[in-house]
């Protein structure tokens, strides 16, 4: 179970998710209408020659590096986990040495660089002719974000003493993953349910509400979700809900 003093840095965790999902909506939006039918681009790509050169391109920039060269649903997984008591089946691909995580600027670089090269993936991914690049890739940036978020924590923690010495990177790590795709979507209670699925962390209801709630109120700050974005973008007919309530008005006024 969490300390009290770690629920700022949840609420934090869904900030950053929030600010995340809000300039991934805004240029997704902006490729997605860039290779729409009729565009330019699409009379000169055709959208099966798209999608083989993205695959490319992602297989050849995910190889080089440990996190991104397997499935992602392995790696988070791995940055799921704490550095205790970790099942001998599970590669925690040199995140915990001797049953502490590891701190070091290489692993918090890679985890960095991991987390930014799957974003930029999945900018691009989303919306080509094949129904991928959302969902998965939004765990996985939250889930590297949230585990560096949390090892940085446990560092100070053992160094000054201001929360508590022993901290679970892979809570941070399972806040993280929610806060990116509660940036990016824009949902609340089905997210929190799918969450406590993934993990089954009983316990972590709480902090998945605060990071999933604050991702959606920073991220309604610049615009819509995704889903939203791309019915508008489409023109697809859709009824918003009205923004405003209302305590004046009459059923007959309305009816």
């Amino acid at each position: 179970m969490p300390a009290l003093v770690e629920y700022p840095f949840f609420v934090a965790l869904g900030a950053i998710g929030g600010v995340l999902g809000a300039i991934f909506v805004h240029y997704n939006i902006k490729i997605s209408a860039g290779r729409r039918d009729g565009t330019p681009f699409r009379q000169r790509v055709h959208i099966v020659v798209e999608v083989a050169a993205i695959a490319l391109i992602t297989a050849l920039t995910s190889y080089p590096m440990a996190f991104t060269r397997g499935l992602s649903s392995i790696t988070i997984r791995s940055l799921f986990q704490s550095c205790v008591n970790v099942p001998s089946s599970i590669d925690m691909m040199g995140l915990c040495e001797g049953g502490q995580p590891v701190a070091s600027l290489d692993v918090l670089a890679s985890l960095c660089v991991a987390a930014l090269l799957r974003y930029v993936q999945m900018t691009f991914t989303f919306g080509t002719g094949v129904p991928c690049g959302l969902f998965v890739p939004s765990l996985y940036t939250g889930a590297c974000i949230g585990r560096c978020v949390g090892v940085l924590v446990g560092l100070v923690g053992r160094t000054y003493g201001v929360v508590p010495s022993v901290i679970n990177p892979g809570i941070y790590a399972m806040v993280g993953a929610a806060a990116v795709l509660g940036g990016v979507c824009r949902v609340t209670i089905s997210l929190v349910v799918i969450m406590f699925g993934l993990t089954g962390a009983l316990q972590l209801i709480v902090p998945f509400m605060l990071a999933i709630l604050t991702a959606k109120f920073v991220g309604d700050m610049f615009g819509d979700g995704i889903y939203d974005a791309c019915i508008i973008l489409r023109g697809y007919p859709y009824l918003h809900e009205p923004n405003d309530v209302c305590f004046r008005a009459r059923a007959c006024d309305i009816m």
